[in-house]
């Protein structure tokens, strides 16, 4: 019974984690993507390559990859929101048996329409900041890239 109850308080403890990550200010995180951009060239990455890079290597994936402007093409899992309401679509990541295996991404309201529209199985390109691992690879103020 100990061991049921520790699980659920850890999984408690990464619910809210998650959440409180994923309420950022996603317009602003937009403002953050065009300043980056400016500043530096954004990288194209396929969404399975990501996945892998952070799969072998989080701290060298993240010194790559973290606060960069990417570009990635993949092939959509799942459009949904979060309990706070918070767009986001899953890119599949690598299709092997990874613990890290999924690209989400994070859009501001803004770009419900552009949400809206996606399909389960399409394959799209999306740009966003890079901000890590968290279960998944998450990059915020996402928009697709026609």
């Amino acid at each position: 019974m100990k061991k049921t109850n520790h699980f659920l308080s850890i999984l408690v403890v990464i619910v809210f984690f998650t959440a409180a990550i994923a309420s950022s200010d996603e317009k602003a995180t937009e403002k953050k993507v065009a300043k980056a951009e400016a500043e530096k060239p954004a990288i194209a990455i396929t969404a399975a390559a990501l996945s892998k890079a952070y799969h072998d290597n989080e701290v060298g994936a993240d010194q790559q990859y973290k606060d960069a402007v990417l570009i990635v093409t993949g092939t959509v899992q799942s459009i949904s929101k979060d309990f706070t309401d918070k767009i986001y679509v899953i890119l599949e990541g690598d299709d092997r048996d990874f613990s890290i295996a999924d690209i989400q991404c994070y859009f501001s309201d803004d770009h419900v329409n552009a949400a809206s529209s996606l399909k389960k199985g399409q394959r799209v390109t999306v740009k966003g900041l890079g901000d890590g691992l968290v279960m998944n690879v998450i990059l915020r103020g996402c928009s697709l890239v026609p």
